[in-house]
């Protein structure tokens, strides 16, 4: 009884160990039949990226022998506008180098009017002082011409002793302390206008050179550049030029004036001249006055 016990137990444990046996193979199984599955998946992928990858190559090689057909025509292509292009350089260069010597010409025009800005600007100044010395000028010669005319009517240049009357002195003695007085004034225009004059010889032998260059340019110009815009430019710059040399006229007009000042001769009368004493006919007293020689 005891050993069928024992037996038994055996036995179950025996039973037992296999199906536990059994259980592990089945996981065993059952994860191998999935790592396959998955490596089976893995490879599927694979296989389609390959052939993704193929059709890649194959279009990228389709793409290839099109691009370069492409670049060989544009080679051929390059190579035509190249011939083109000297040909069209060739014919440009026969029909049109006068315009390209045109647009040089126009930078010639843009150097002589920096160059010229300055110097016109200075002359526009200078003409504005000969004016204002020709404006002194004509207050002067009102001045110059009151003196002189009385001067002469009252023949200050022969007064004689003894028969001459005192307002008469006295009158030329006033009319050379005025003639005196305007010295300083004479002078003073004298210097300015000799400042001024030096100033314009200076700047018209710059005005000169640069009259020379507007007018080889204006030629040139009107013979190759007629249609040019800038030719009115050029115009008005050789008119300029001559407004410039009429200068010269105004300083002359007033250097007259001023040769005219210096020849001019107002004389002090003399010391100790005696004016004329002659009685009053009416004065019972016998008194003396002085009378003017008639």
């Amino acid at each position: 009884m005891r050993f069928v016990a024992v037996l038994s137990g055996a036995l179950l444990l025996a039973g037992l160990a296999a199906s536990a046996s059994a259980q592990n193979l089945f996981e065993r199984c059952e994860q191998q039949k999935r790592d396959i599955q998955t490596n089976k998946t893995a490879l599927g992928e694979i296989e389609t990226q390959i052939v993704n990858i193929n059709q890649q190559i194959a279009d990228l090689e389709k793409r290839q022998r099109e691009l370069t057909t492409e670049r060989a025509d544009k080679l051929r292509g390059k190579e035509l506008l190249i011939r083109r292009i000297r040909i069209d350089e060739d014919g440009f260069k026969r029909t049109c180098s006068p315009l390209q010597e045109c647009d040089n010409l126009d930078k010639r025009l843009d150097d002589l009017k920096a160059r010229g800005t300055p110097l016109a600007d200075a002359m526009r100044r200078i003409q504005d002082e000969i004016r204002d010395r020709g404006q002194d000028t004509t207050r002067l010669n009102a001045d110059v011409d009151r003196i002189e005319n009385a001067y002469n009517q009252l023949k200050c240049d022969d007064l004689i002793a003894g028969q001459t009357a005192q307002e008469t002195i006295d009158r030329c003695s006033d009319l050379f302390s005025e003639w005196n007085k305007m010295q300083t004034d004479i002078n003073r225009l004298q210097d300015s206008m000799k400042a001024l004059r030096d100033r314009y010889q200076q700047a018209m032998r710059q005005q000169r050179a640069i009259g020379d260059e507007i007018g080889r340019l204006l030629a040139r110009m009107r013979t190759i550049c007629g249609h040019h815009a800038r030719i009115a430019d050029l115009e008005t710059m050789e008119k300029d030029q001559h407004q410039y040399r009429a200068i010269q006229t105004d300083l002359d007009d007033i250097d007259k004036n001023m040769k005219r000042y210096r020849t001019l001769k107002i004389v002090q009368p003399k010391k100790g001249l005696k004016p004329v004493i002659r009685p009053r006919k009416d004065d019972k007293d016998n008194k003396h006055t002085t009378q003017p020689v008639r």
